[in-house]
């Protein structure tokens, strides 16, 4: 078992000592719910009711909510996530709480903070983000974070929806947002690459329908990776009201004509085409900007027409024929 030396610094003890008072250890504990034991020959320790917080739903400091978060600024994430994730309320004395210490999460590590915040956003009720905003929490987090997160409980509720994968509800929380300054925010946050480039794609496209005609859907494809194709017509399933009257109608014939697209192997990216840069180069272009400006135009040509993906046709749109390039 462990005691915990006296915080300095908000977030670590300044050392731990061993003991062996099971009492003592639990005492450390961030709430009721996390401060029991339990072994076959004593059975359930239980000396802050943690059974009885579990049996009515509560989340409940140790002892003194006030030191628990001044121990450890963490543990207010910690709270809001739990409940969350379990649809607990919070004890009023852990609230109030939480609106006194939450100054000290300046001296926690952003990405502690995006851990805690991701798992909230991944939980069954990602709608109680909104705690976070109202017990003043936010503020303490990033100013771009604090402005995005004055959301209504309605504007997070249908985040619920959404797949929970984590690029798609922290872009779901993010939609109000320009893509740039999504990003900057994640950035902030310390979050990985990958999150924040998808979550950048899926704010700044997903305003935008995507008409129900195969060239249209075939130039989407073309813009963003494929998973991601898939990503955006789910977000905009679940936000069709506000991407416009009648889109989700709509919709459902996109997500048709992609599948027909799909089954028929139509090319939608460069790697489909059926001439690359070394074919061109072979048949008499040089190498620079230029071939780079005819892959593209060649593309556009086949998402309008899959059928003219043909070596020969390409090479002629090209302007390329039996390997010299006409003038």
């Amino acid at each position: 078992y462990r005691v915990d030396g006296e915080y300095e610094d908000g977030r670590h003890p300044k050392s731990v000592d061993f003991t062996t008072s099971l009492l003592e250890d639990l005492k450390r504990r961030d709430f009721t719910i996390n401060a029991m034991a339990y072994n076959g020959r004593e059975g359930m320790v239980d000396a802050f009711g943690g059974m009885e917080d579990l049996e009515n739903r509560v989340i409940r400091c140790v002892g003194s909510a006030v030191n628990r978060f001044t121990e450890d600024a963490l543990r207010i994430l910690r709270a809001v996530r739990f409940s969350a994730q379990l649809d607990f309320r919070i004890e009023d004395e852990t609230y109030e709480a939480i609106s006194l210490i939450a100054p000290n999460l300046e001296k926690v590590s952003k990405e502690r903070i995006a851990t805690e915040l991701t798992k909230l956003l991944l939980s069954g009720h990602p709608e109680k983000m909104k705690r976070v905003s109202d017990t003043g929490a936010s503020r303490y987090i990033s100013e771009p974070f604090f402005k995005a997160a004055v959301l209504s409980k309605g504007e997070l509720r249908p985040l619920g929806c959404l797949p929970a994968v984590k690029y798609m509800r922290w872009a779901g929380f993010l939609r109000r947002e320009q893509g740039e300054t999504a990003a900057d925010i994640l950035r902030d946050l310390k979050m990985d690459c990958d999150t924040m480039d998808r979550v950048k794609i899926l704010v700044s496209r997903w305003r935008t329908p995507i008409a129900a005609e195969k060239p249209a859907i075939r130039r989407v494809m073309n813009q963003i990776p494929g998973d991601l194709f898939d990503g955006l017509l789910c977000f905009q399933a679940v936000f069709a009201g506000e991407v416009g009257e009648g889109y989700g109608e709509t919709l459902e014939t996109v997500k048709a004509l992609a599948e027909e697209i799909r089954g028929a192997g139509d090319p939608v990216n460069l790697k489909d085409l059926a001439v690359d840069g070394r074919d061109l180069m072979a048949a008499g272009m040089k190498p620079g900007p230029a071939l780079g400006k005819t892959l593209n135009a060649l593309m556009e040509q086949v998402l309008e027409r899959p059928e003219c993906n043909e070596r020969a046709y390409l090479l002629r749109a090209a302007g390329l024929e039996n390997g010299i390039k006409e003038s």
